[in-house]
């Protein structure tokens, strides 16, 4: 079943709670030995094992804490750029993160919040060159 589920983007399969952390292991191994996503969820007793296809876009839940961050940063920049950007949706963000492609205008507001960071730290050091330069 692995293998058929390898064959269905979208279908997901979930192991309850009550499977063993050594099982869990087991079925990450085997699900990723069938080019399959896998991901465990809860806390404790409650901890429970998903696997799915892989899909074309990105899940924004299965992002580190760190990526989810530049995510959202990245959201906010889509807001501040305003049009059509501001519709931008927690996926198609966390799919320009992943793939490192940004729309010209968020690029744009990305360089001007970039710039701006190297501002604050030249004058946190009192680096007077530095901030003259920028």
């Amino acid at each position: 079943w692995f293998q058929a589920l390898s064959l269905l983007p979208g279908a997901a399969l979930e192991f309850p709670a009550s499977i063993s952390k050594e099982t869990r292991a087991r079925v990450h191994e085997t699900a990723q030995s069938f080019s399959l996503e896998s991901l465990s969820q809860g806390v404790g007793a409650g901890r429970f094992l998903r696997i799915f296809a892989r899909v074309a876009g990105v899940d924004p839940n299965a992002l580190s804490k760190d990526e989810r961050k530049a995510v959202d940063r990245l959201l906010g920049w889509c807001q501040e750029a305003g049009g059509g950007l501001a519709n931008t949706s927690r996926g198609e963000a966390a799919e320009m993160f992943c793939e490192r492609r940004l729309d010209p205008r968020l690029a744009e507001v990305k360089a001007r919040h970039e710039r701006a960071s190297v501002l604050v730290e030249a004058i946190r050091q009192s680096d007077l060159q530095e901030v003259e330069r920028l």
